[in-house]
């Protein structure tokens, strides 16, 4: 996989992503792409690895059902773990104390991307396995991967 595929990948338009809401996101061909899922909480935008931290199998059974119902937290439907939207970190649960993967996103011209060619996850699909500010070039949003305000 070339840095080119791996610099920005549109996950779909922050007005059409209720909020808050959530939409699922694959990298990659085959029998094991990267799954992601991207989370919209008012302009700020998060994303992480489709991964439950305790068992290893994603998070949701329903296609982009991520949230509580009271859209507060990130929940796994396997066994109810809770996670804080904007940091990842499981606050309730057989996990607690640990952490989804973040994945670089942002807004680009009021769509949610995936972005950056550096790190972790891009590492990981080259091994096989900062956000945008609208009409800007690539920075760490809010300065943290995995998620950033909408400038």
């Amino acid at each position: 996989m070339t840095d080119e595929a791996l610099a920005e990948i549109e996950i779909g338009r922050l007005d059409e992503l209720p909020d808050p809401g959530c939409r699922e996101f694959r990298i990659g061909e085959g029998d094991w792409p990267f799954k992601g899922f991207v989370v919209r909480r008012g302009n700020d935008v998060f994303a992480y690895q489709n991964y439950c931290v305790h068992v290893g199998h994603p998070l949701n059974w329903k296609p982009d059902e991520f949230l509580t119902r009271d859209g507060l937290h990130l929940i796994c439907a396997s066994h109810g773990a809770t996670y804080e939207i904007d940091s990842g970190i499981c606050i309730a649960g057989p996990c607690r104390g640990k952490t989804l993967r973040p994945v670089e996103a942002g807004v680009r011209d009021g769509v949610a991307v995936r972005s950056g060619a550096s790190g972790g996850v891009e590492r990981e699909l080259r091994a096989g396995g900062g956000g945008v500010e609208p009409g800007g070039g690539a920075v760490v949003a809010g300065g943290r991967i995995g998620g950033g305000r909408v400038r």
